[in-house]
């Protein structure tokens, strides 16, 4: 932790450089430390750190762990990436909370936070009738053009899908005869909220 009665200039580290030109006493303190091992599970992605600073676990890596002085409170942090949630903690920490401290530490601890990727649901599309018309999705996902007879696509729970449909020349008009979210009557634009399974038919005259 530190040095005492180094020379003016001396400490570099765990360096100590003294002039000898009379006999001179120095003194290093040492405390002492324990380490902390964070990993991941499951099949999402997220980040783990550490406060005080020390563990920086980002979404690619597996395993990090640092030393902390002993009688440290260490609080684990976990972050899941976009489209992703965070589970549990496993080993030393445990429960459903993105934070995890471990006070007081005196011993060495391993944690394991564990990820998993948000739900996601199906969201079908099909077009009946004489016209033609290509009907996309933002986020994108969907893309049937004018000659595409059916196409599906999952997105993310919680998502709102918005849909844009563009009539080919000789088309007048879309009726949604089967609909979902805003995607009713003859709208050419609607929004499709994502917390289960929808189909959509799209009748083109």
């Amino acid at each position: 932790m530190g040095w005492k009665h180094c020379d003016s200039g001396g400490v570099e580290g765990r360096k100590c450089t003294i002039d000898l030109g009379e006999a001179k006493a120095v003194g290093a303190r040492f405390v002492k430390a324990w380490n902390v091992t964070a990993s991941k599970a499951g099949s999402g992605t997220g980040k783990v750190q550490s406060s005080p600073g020390g563990i920086l676990c980002l979404y690619n890596c597996s395993t990090a762990s640092a030393e902390f002085k002993q009688g440290t409170s260490v609080v684990l942090k976990a972050a899941p990436a976009k489209h992703n949630h965070f589970v549990q903690w496993l080993g030393d920490c445990s429960g459903a909370s993105p934070e995890c401290t471990l006070p007081s530490i005196g011993a060495s601890h391993e944690a394991e936070a564990e990820f998993a990727p948000d739900t996601q649901y199906v969201l079908s599309l099909s077009k009946e009738g004489g016209g033609q018309a290509s009907i996309k999705s933002s986020p994108s996902g969907l893309l049937c053009g004018y000659t595409c007879g059916s196409q599906s696509a999952g997105f993310y729970s919680g998502e709102a899908v918005s849909i844009a449909v563009t009539l080919n020349k000789g088309t007048g008009s879309v009726t949604w005869t089967t609909s979902a979210g805003t995607c009713t009557g003859n709208a050419l634009t609607c929004t499709v909220p994502m917390s289960e399974a929808h189909s959509l038919v799209a009748k083109l005259q």
